[in-house]
């Protein structure tokens, strides 16, 4: 009784489709293809943030916060914890104190604001000339924390060329796969 319990269980399972997703199946590929294409635009924008917190430690000024370029760089991958991940939730008294989650939270919510600004932030001519993809490399290095004045040095210089070329493909297959690109976010 066991035995036929067992093997219907087995093949309940298989027909439930409990394999895995094939390696070259048109999702698979496409997902591969959106995380190529993630890992250059990153790399790029990271080569750039570095070089603009080199500046600003050479001019004695603190690097911007909440970048994980160091990293990236290094390791040639996105995958990574968040420090803020590793702040533990205490208790007082019995009482709860989600100190990790109200860490969490005014991260992401500074991080919101400095989106917000960098949306609404005026463009500088050489930025808006140079087409969409300029305007997001430009918006997305001022929600990393960096002033107008410190983005000027960029004007014409080969890393930024670099991260808007990177950019044009992420972005074209982005909006070519909105489906990829939910599940990606989604996890």
């Amino acid at each position: 009784m066991k035995l036929i319990r067992f093997t219907l269980i087995g093949m309940l399972i298989a027909l439930a489709g409990c394999q895995t997703l094939d390696p070259n199946s048109p999702e698979a590929l496409k997902r591969k293809e959106y995380d190529r294409l993630l890992l250059n635009t990153t790399m790029a924008n990271c080569k750039l943030i570095v070089q603009l917190n080199q500046k600003r430690v050479s001019q004695n000024k603190e690097p911007t916060r909440d970048n994980n370029c160091a990293r990236i760089l290094k390791n040639h991958a996105l995958g990574g914890v968040h420090p803020a991940s590793f702040v533990p939730d205490i208790a007082v008294n019995g009482i709860p104190i989600p100190i990790g989650g109200l860490i969490k939270l005014a991260i992401v919510a500074d991080r919101n604001q400095r989106e917000k600004k960098a949306w609404e932030a005026s463009l500088p001519a050489w930025v808006s000339s140079g087409g969409e993809n300029s305007e997001n490399v430009y918006r997305m290095l001022l929600a990393q924390g960096f002033k107008p004045e410190e983005l000027e040095g960029l004007k014409g210089s080969a890393g930024f060329s670099d991260a808007v070329r990177a950019v044009g493909p992420f972005v074209q297959f982005s909006e070519a796969n909105p489906d990829v690109v939910r599940r990606a976010n989604a996890g």
